[in-house]
């Protein structure tokens, strides 16, 4: 796949920037979309949000939006950019609000939860403990049952939020210097 990807790259980055609007099919949406999910298989983090951005953009619904978005978050997430993805993951919830996707709004919730906990050092500022547990009551108030993947996700989000008050590592940590027995030799 790398290899045919990397044949075709170019011509494809090209077509989805030509400015031809949504078009009535949404093929323009579909390829950056695409493009997105390509980039990101190859690693190509910043180009693969840049893609999800412009999807997001051309989505001809509150549903394909929400879920462009999604992927965008999750994107920024592995760049670890958790400030971002937090702050995409509820846009991307308010847009399925507006699709009446209860799924795809408890999913988002659920995961920007657990972005503000497991990336929390790449925030800003700290968002309130309070905030969350608010998001995750929601997320589990409207998620649809039977889905083993969502129900997974609100647990990871319940077992990152399952104490009274938010845990931060106390930077400190990170100075204090390792004993050298700790440290394994690497031996080529």
């Amino acid at each position: 796949m790398r290899p045919d990807f990397d044949a075709v790259v170019d011509d494809l980055r090209a077509a989805v920037c030509r400015d031809t609007g949504p078009g009535p099919d949404g093929t323009r949406h579909r390829l950056a979309r695409r493009l997105g999910q390509l980039a990101y298989s190859r690693r190509y983090l910043a180009e693969a949000r840049g893609h999800f951005e412009l999807a997001a953009g051309l989505a001809t619904s509150d549903g394909q939006a929400a879920a462009d978005l999604l992927a965008q978050a999750r994107v920024a997430a592995a760049e670890g950019r958790g400030e971002l993805a937090f702050e995409l993951l509820l846009v991307s919830a308010g847009r399925a609000t507006t699709a009446g996707d209860d799924h795809a709004r408890s999913t988002a919730l659920a995961e920007a939860v657990t972005v503000a906990h497991r990336i929390a050092g790449t925030f800003r500022r700290e968002v309130p403990h309070s905030r969350l547990r608010d998001l995750l009551a929601e997320a589990s108030r409207i998620a649809p049952a039977g889905d083993p993947v969502l129900a997974a996700q609100l647990a990871a989000a319940t077992a990152w939020n399952a104490r009274a008050e938010k845990s931060t590592p106390d930077p400190r940590l990170a100075a204090t210097p390792w004993p050298r027995h700790a440290t394994p030799a690497i031996r080529c």
